[in-house]
């Protein structure tokens, strides 16, 4: 347990000890302040989950696109990634958004107007079936969109 943690449990213990000692004066009101201190305990520990998660994808996400290669990368991870980031971003914090929009709209930007990249691969059919199954558009089709909601 780290510091912050233990000073939870700390005070979460010492709420226990006077409900207990209270227990006659009502035990409606010591479920009820139990309840509500372990809710409030929990909001905070979800943010910081959402952010590190955000912070992990945003710079997992920008080197992955950055050094996309078709003949090296593997086609259904390219589709699950993009997958993720997608559903991530509709249910994700305005912060959380604003983080991934700063460290993925440029790599995006350059990725999906690189046409001769799109062009020239034989391996680009691999990327788009496997993008078609799990994005349900082609591997292009389902970058833009990923950038159109990313861009404000």
């Amino acid at each position: 347990l780290n510091s912050e943690q233990s000073t939870r449990v700390y005070l979460h213990q010492i709420k226990m000890k006077d409900c207990m000692k209270n227990e006659l004066k009502g035990q409606q009101t010591c479920k009820t302040n139990l309840a509500e201190a372990s809710v409030k305990n929990e909001q905070p520990d979800r943010q910081k989950i959402w952010k590190k998660i955000a912070k992990c994808l945003c710079s997992f996400a920008s080197r992955f696109f950055s050094n996309l290669n078709f003949d090296n990368s593997k086609p259904r991870f390219f589709a699950y990634l993009v997958r993720v980031l997608t559903s991530f971003i509709s249910i994700s914090e305005e912060s959380s958004k604003q983080r991934l929009q700063e460290s993925l709209t440029e790599v995006l930007k350059e990725l999906c107007n690189n046409t001769e990249f799109w062009k020239a691969s034989d391996r680009l059919k691999r990327f788009n079936t496997a993008s078609q199954s799990i994005c349900g558009r082609k591997a292009l089709a389902s970058l833009k969109h990923l950038l159109s909601i990313l861009e404000p």
